[in-house]
């Protein structure tokens, strides 16, 4: 029987380029289950990839796991994972890095080799055939060379740095469909800032909430909760946070304990 394939991408699905790929790995192995993680990373947020395969680990059917993320200038490797249980293709760009390590790490790496350069059109050309057959039972080794697992890059996903007063310097790690903020700040950090916290982006500041749940906000306000997947997310009830703060991937967000105000005070709109 054929193993899941598991798809994430920044490729989005208004051109076909999804569809193509799924139209050669049903002609490759017709008889595998395709589940799409997702198409909609933000083009070339090899962070935020890493951060949306990361928390999706303990979900994902053993299986291939193909990732089609900024795909060029890198070599493409099969990073096998659970002594061969699943194997992740794509990128070695830093974003398998994150969930290989959350299931055990590699216990062997490939390399995929071809003259021409990497680029979208490879994963669909070359890459999807490669897993279609990874996933019908052919070894790494028929298409690819064996690397040390040591030479793959390691995680991008960059670390909050705590200042000794207790500030947080974070960064948007990436903005779900709802506009929900997801920082790189664990959730067991939330109890320094008490109940409130005050963030500032871009020079710009507002006193939020920091709260147990979403349901906890007055509705469109914005408030400091913790994220099922152990991260801080900056969230709004009934609202996009994204909207109002104005937050892209990437962007810093200084956030340190603030100053008790009414609840009808915060947040002001920050946004430029």
């Amino acid at each position: 029987m054929a193993k899941t394939i598991t798809l994430i991408s920044d490729l989005g699905t208004a051109d076909g380029q999804v569809g193509q790929i799924k139209s050669v790995l049903a002609e490759f192995a017709p008889d595998a289950q395709v589940v799409d993680l997702t198409h909609d990373v933000t083009p070339f947020a090899t962070a935020e990839a890493s951060y949306v395969l990361a928390r999706s680990v303990d979900y994902l059917q053993p299986g291939i796991v193909m990732c089609m993320v900024d795909p060029h200038d890198s070599r493409l490797v099969i990073v096998e994972v659970g002594d061969g249980q699943s194997h992740l293709v794509g990128p070695d760009n830093g974003m398998l890095a994150a969930a290989v390590a959350l299931v055990g790490g590699a216990t062997d790496a490939y390399e995929i080799e071809f003259d021409a350069v990497v680029g979208v059109s490879k994963s669909r050309d070359i890459v999807a055939p490669i897993v279609a057959k990874l996933s019908a039972g052919s070894a790494p080794s028929e298409f690819a060379k064996q690397i040390d697992t040591s030479t793959l890059v390691p995680q991008l996903m960059p670390v909050a740095e705590i200042s000794e007063d207790g500030s947080v310097n974070a960064q948007v790690l990436w903005l779900d469909r709802f506009g929900n903020i997801h920082l790189n700040l664990e959730n067991e950090h939330l109890s320094t800032f008490g109940e409130v916290a005050k963030i500032t982006i871009d020079s710009l500041s507002s006193p939020v909430r920091v709260l147990d749940r979403v349901s906890d906000l007055s509705e469109g306000k914005v408030g400091l909760v913790p994220g099922s997947a152990g991260l801080v997310t900056l969230s709004a009830l009934r609202g996009s946070a994204k909207d109002i703060v104005g937050a892209n991937p990437g962007i810093h967000v200084e956030i340190r304990r603030g100053e008790m105000q009414s609840d009808s005070s915060t947040p002001v709109e920050i946004k430029k």
